[in-house]
């Protein structure tokens, strides 16, 4: 379809209002009879400092989506503006240093270096690109922050599942990333310990940065909707919707 120019003007208004611009984003995988389209024509518009949730069951391709949202994937066709970048634009050899600068992840296990100790966790990221006296005295604030002061020097495996995702946090932010994505976040976590996660994600997209939790847990997106810069977005069978179609509780069982 070519597009007229106020089409084109509007794309662009988009892109620069957004810190995240997905337009018309489509996942293939197989060829022929074989092809499974795991995202269908997603499109999607994220402001900056908003914190969103992306909920759907198992097999609705959240994972898909988060890979494309977060560069470590590239979409069959459409294109996906970061921050009012094509990212399809972008150098294979310098798309690592760019998600460096930006993006920020969370995972489900928390993949922290067990021998080692906290601080040091934090930092890792930094390793391959030098550790600065700044990004030391960086690490004590977000590890204070996240209120684990006093556990600087413990080892991962002396912590409890929350703290060990505080430091998984704490990793995330050391960069000052302008975006922090979270799959499944909350999911390996008791529930009391899940909320005060949530709660603490909450309290960083206050302070301005963007925000994407995937979950399958309808509970986080309750938390969510409450914020006034929250919002849910329902995936299902690969495609975005405001509201489920389907009873988000039958779901809740993944655990």
């Amino acid at each position: 379809m070519i597009k007229t120019e106020t089409q084109n003007n509007l794309d662009k208004d988009r892109q620069n209002r957004a810190v995240i611009s997905m337009q018309d984003i489509r996942k293939q995988y197989g060829k022929g009879d074989l092809m499974i389209e795991a995202v269908k024509g997603i499109n999607l518009d994220i402001d900056y400092g908003n914190i969103v949730t992306i909920m759907g069951p198992s097999g609705s391709g959240k994972s898909t989506f988060l890979n494309i949202l977060g560069t470590m994937d590239k979409p069959t066709t459409g294109r996906v503006f970061i921050e009012g970048i094509d990212v399809a634009q972008i150098k294979e050899r310098n798309i690592s240093l760019y998600r460096k600068k930006l993006i920020g992840f969370v995972f489900q296990n928390n993949y922290l270096l067990q021998n080692l100790n906290v601080i040091d966790n934090v930092l890792s990221p930094l390793i391959p690109y030098g550790i600065s006296s700044e990004d030391k005295k960086r690490a004590l604030m977000l590890i204070e922050k996240l209120g684990l002061k006093g556990r600087e020097k413990s080892t991962v495996k002396k912590l409890s599942g929350g703290q060990a995702q505080r430091v998984a946090i704490a990793r995330a932010l050391i960069n000052q990333p302008r975006i922090l994505l979270a799959d499944e976040p909350t999911g390996n976590l008791d529930s009391e310990t899940g909320k005060e996660i949530i709660e603490t994600l909450i309290s960083l997209s206050k302070s301005g940065t963007t925000i994407i939790i995937v979950t399958h847990d309808p509970r986080i997106g309750q938390m969510i909707e409450m914020q006034e810069n929250g919002r849910n977005i329902w995936l299902e069978d690969g495609k975005l919707s405001d509201k489920p179609s389907y009873d988000v509780f039958c779901y809740d069982t993944e655990k």
